[in-house]
């Protein structure tokens, strides 16, 4: 409200104080002055002083100062000429009463304009809230569905790594199997070489000619009394794990905020961790002298 509207107010509230009756509190009828110049309606005062007879004394309902009424009755009174023309010029309290009506619907339209503005305003938060709750219920079925894939290319990757070791291994092993076969066979060869030596000693210690033999079996016998050594008897497989960094080989899930971006807040984005993965792993076949 602007000062002026303020001012007006006041003033029309000072106005309905002076026009208004203490008797029935509604705007003067008739108004008449008692001798302590307090005002009442002609009406007001006969319902008042009913049973005083004219010239009999009567008490003032405001300040309850003695009066004598006049011969004439009430009607004979003086008139509140000042009164009489605030009330000619100005309707007095139901001009107060409409303008604090008009001031209410004034006001009560203003804030019911508000509350409409509010309305529409928290309404159409709603929906879009509602749009991203379906958005990200559809986009975490995306969502899944990629970490699914993902898991299944991880999978498929170590399978085909593991397939391919295990080949690795198989071939290792028959070449392995293959060495230890010969070796093997050296060795048997060379103690059935010893054993006919051994014989040939025993028969040749018995001969006349024991020591000529004896340097010619000596001769034999020089390189088969080697020390027995052979690599293959050491030989192991060893499995080394590939060593990865402690990261998720599948992907991530992190929410999608980027202020700059127009698409619908709250998504959520799947990134995969490493694209290609290398997972070596080594088979190693040992000879050790």
């Amino acid at each position: 409200m602007s000062s002026n509207a303020a001012i007006n107010s006041n003033l029309l509230n000072e106005i309905a104080d002076i026009t208004e009756c203490s008797i029935c509190t509604g705007v003067f009828q008739e108004p008449r002055c008692l001798p302590c110049a307090h005002t009442f309606c002609l009406s007001c005062l006969e319902v008042y002083g009913k049973g005083i007879k004219p010239s009999g004394k009567a008490l003032c309902p405001t300040c309850r100062k003695k009066f004598t009424m006049p011969a004439g009755g009430w009607k004979n009174l003086p008139r509140n000429y000042i009164v009489e023309k605030l009330l000619s010029t100005n309707p007095g309290k139901a001009v107060v009463q409409n303008s604090a009506r008009e001031e209410a619907v004034s006001s009560a339209d203003k804030l019911s304009n508000s509350v409409t503005l509010q309305m529409s305003q928290c309404q159409q938060l709603a929906d879009q809230l509602k749009g991203h709750k379906e958005y990200l219920s559809h986009r975490s079925e995306d969502v899944k569905q990629s970490i699914l894939k993902r898991s299944d290319e991880v999978k498929n990757l170590v399978d085909a790594h593991a397939e391919s070791l295990l080949c690795t291994v198989d071939s290792v092993l028959k070449s392995a199997v293959e060495k230890l076969a010969v070796d093997q066979t050296a060795m048997e060869t060379r103690c059935s070489d010893l054993k006919d030596l051994q014989t040939k000693l025993e028969e040749t210690a018995a001969g006349s000619d024991a020591k000529d033999r004896l340097n010619a079996i000596a001769v034999e016998l020089k390189p088969l009394m080697s020390e027995a050594k052979c690599d293959s008897l050491v030989a192991d497989l060893v499995f080394s794990e590939a060593r990865l960094p402690d990261v998720n080989l599948v992907g991530s899930v992190e929410p999608c905020n980027n202020s700059k971006s127009t698409s619908k807040c709250g998504c959520f984005s799947i990134q995969p961790v490493c694209r290609l993965i290398s997972l070596n792993y080594i088979v190693i076949f040992v000879y050790c002298d």
